[in-house]
């Protein structure tokens, strides 16, 4: 299976140029957790994580977590978020990604 390599890495979620992935018709975003939205292992997210979330989906992005962690961590902070998720992700190989893009009803084109 492909490996997948992303084009661009970002510091932090907050440095993401929301209005640059509109203008690229990008209209999902498939995030991890562990040391993205949490540091590793953290049990809880922080609300500015929490509040950026939900400035994404109000910007009409769907979003969607693929994350290496195991499937009750990640379904935890799915619930929190109100998001999908796919947990033992087993990244970086492309199943999850895939799996994530079909639980947003997206194709590759339409993803970061």
């Amino acid at each position: 299976m492909k490996k997948l390599i992303p084009d661009v890495i970002c510091e932090s979620v907050f440095a993401i140029d929301l209005d640059k992935l509109k203008k690229r018709d990008i209209s999902g975003l498939l995030v991890d957790i562990d040391n993205t939205l949490v540091p590793w292992g953290e049990p809880e997210m922080e609300g500015a994580f929490v509040a950026w979330v939900k400035e994404v989906k109000q910007k009409g992005f769907k979003v969607c977590l693929v994350s290496n962690a195991k499937k009750p961590r990640a379904e935890n902070f799915a619930t929190l978020l109100d998001i999908p998720a796919v947990g033992l992700a087993l990244k970086p190989l492309g199943r999850a990604f895939r799996r994530g893009m079909a639980l947003l009803n997206l194709g590759p084109r339409e993803v970061a």
